[in-house]
């Protein structure tokens, strides 16, 4: 657990161990805070590369609810790779295991990619001084 006040607890726990994080380790110990991010990355992405397409063929986008639904998926099972590098990356596998893991790196490459070419296509669509990690970190402190 991290230290976070509301993850502190005065229970009397007889066959429970707590065991807290040390300060300030929360963020590069946490796997879940990464693999959150990769599927914000790459349902994001999917909704990019949605924009780029019909930019190319002259319509508009429109994401209902079913297409959002469909991105989403799509993006959560490129996750699961992801889940198993972000517990190797904050070592909680062993060497042996670590060479069975891709690095995954390639998505967020594959999103500046998508980004770089929406800003060349359709400059207006992307302010000045926004980047392909701004984009997928807006709501990161919601």
């Amino acid at each position: 657990m991290d230290n976070w006040s509301a993850n502190q607890t005065t229970c009397d726990l007889d066959n429970i161990e707590l065991k807290f994080l040390p300060p300030n380790t929360t963020a590069r110990l946490q796997p879940l805070d990464r693999s959150t991010k990769s599927f914000k990355l790459g349902y994001r992405r999917r909704l990019l590369d949605s924009l780029l397409m019909n930019l190319r063929v002259g319509t508009e986008l429109k994401v209902d609810q079913l297409g959002a639904i469909h991105m989403m998926r799509g993006a959560w099972n490129s996750v699961k790779q992801s889940v198993a590098n972000c517990f190797r990356k904050a070592g909680f596998v062993t060497a042996e295991f670590s060479e069975a893991c891709e690095d995954g790196d390639d998505d967020e490459e594959g999103m500046d990619d998508t980004f770089r070419e929406l800003s060349s296509l359709f400059p207006a669509a992307v302010p000045a001084g926004v980047s392909a990690g701004n984009f997928v970190n807006a709501d990161s402190n919601v």
